[in-house]
Order: C-alpha cells, then structure tokens, then sequence
C-alpha cells in the first residue's frame, strides 16, 4: 500500500481564519505534486463550511482538513529542552529539526480542535512553521530576521547559525480595517521596528545584529515597503510574494506523505 501511495488522489482542503469567515482552499495532489487547484471561498457559518469541507472531500481518493491557527497565544523557543521549555508548562511544544521549537497555549489549541471537530480536522498548522518552510533554504544559509505578513497577523522569528532566537507574533486589530495603502504600509512598518526593537532589549544574544531582513508577503506590498524598512532600520530587505494556501497544502502534503 505504501508503494501504491503517491499514485493516490488526495485532496487538502485548507482553512485559514478572516475577519470575514473561513477562507477555503482545495488542492488536489497526485504524485506529490499539485495538479488542480479549486476556486477559492470565504464560508459563514458552521453548516455551510461543513458542507463546503465535504463536498471538496469528495474530490479526491483521501482527504485532509489542515487549519492555519492564528488566534492562539503562540510564539517560538530557542531550545527543546532546558528550562525554556520547562517555564511552558501551559503550552504545547513542538520541536524543528531539534534545534528550535515553537508553542501553543494548550487552552486554545484545545478550542481550535473542539472548532473544527465536525470537519474532520486533521492537521494544525502554526504561523512559524509556514515561515520556516518557505526560507528554510535561506535559513540555512543567512541569518536574519524573518517575517510573514498577512492582512490578520506578522510573525517574525530572528534566526542564528539554523537556530530561532526570537520569535513575536501579533494580532493586527481588524475591526478597524486599514484601508489607506500608505497609513496601512506605516502600520507594518512600525510593527517590523518594534519587533526589532524588542529583540535587541532581551538581549538573548548580544552578539546578533540584524544585517538582513526577509519578509514573505500576502498582501501584495509594492517596493515602498522594502525601500520604507532600509531606511529606518539601516540594513538590507528582500520581500517575497506568498501564496498561504499553497504552502500550507505543500506542507500538509509532506506531513502525510
């Protein structure tokens, strides 16, 4: 059966939370590789998301239901074991390539699995690992401060030597949508400064500086932003469009596989 398993059609179906529903993505796979991917739906309501779930479950020989969880208290260690670890007695840890390790207060990881209980959850994703995944190559190579930015959050994790240092996460405050480009790129702006700023007052490595900053980006910023951060933070910016529910499904994909 394992032999047989990449010639089976297998559909993820990928729900990402908005201020406005769940945001639905079906991708169907085959071979490991995507070949089709279904139009994109913001769903209200339990029912119909769970008839949505079901009818896109039949689209393929196996299914999974993935959620990006990006409501819950989480962030990043720089260790898996030690008394980092140990200090996290409210939350769960998972560990990356026993280097670094990033959490979820289990209150909230407990509600999100009771959330979506009735489609069938099948995997949890949390922002960091979709940020480590897509500059893992980078990562392993650059050090830096790394950011994934979305209409809804920033995660940011400071990398050294493959390792996390530092990680922030920030819930941006949609009920008061920022719907002026400039004042909204001023708001990222501010954040990624705070972000660096708090880094650097805790001191967990006085020896890192910041010389490059990589932001994946969902919202389509143009270069005013890139040119906005070299010159408040003094060092080099390099920004890439991502596709969220295209790399959850890719990082779905390789969890089952």
């Amino acid at each position: 059966m394992k032999i047989l398993e990449p010639l089976i059609s297998k559909i993820h179906i990928i729900l990402q939370p908005t201020q406005n529903g769940i945001q639905v993505d079906g991708l169907l796979f085959k071979n490991g590789n995507v070949r089709k991917r279904f139009p994109a739906q913001v769903i209200e309501g339990k029912e119909a998301l769970e008839r949505e779930v079901k009818r896109l479950s039949r689209e393929g020989a196996l299914s999974y239901v993935s959620v990006l969880e990006s409501e819950a208290k989480q962030g990043v260690v720089s260790s898996c074991s030690g008394e980092a670890v140990e200090a996290l007695t409210e939350s769960e840890v998972v560990c990356i390539e026993k280097r670094w390790g990033l959490y979820i207060d289990k209150d909230d990881l407990f509600e999100r699995q009771k959330a979506f209980r009735s489609v069938g959850l099948d995997l949890l994703f949390s922002p960091f690992s979709i940020l480590y995944n897509f500059f893992k190559n980078r990562i392993n190579s650059e050090d830096g401060l790394y950011l994934l930015l979305t209409e809804g959050f920033i995660a940011a994790v400071v990398f050294k030597e493959q390792k996390a240092l530092f990680g922030a996460y920030e819930l941006l405050d949609e009920r008061h949508p920022l719907l002026d480009s400039s004042k909204m790129l001023q708001r990222y702006v501010e954040s990624v400064q705070e972000c660096i700023k708090t880094f650097y007052d805790t001191k967990v490595d006085e020896s890192m500086f910041i010389e490059h900053v990589s932001i994946a980006d969902t919202l389509s910023f143009d270069t005013r932003l890139e040119n906005s951060l070299e010159e408040v933070l003094f060092t080099e910016v390099t920004r890439e469009e991502i596709d969220l529910g295209l790399e959850l499904a890719l990082l779905a994909e390789k969890e089952v596989s």
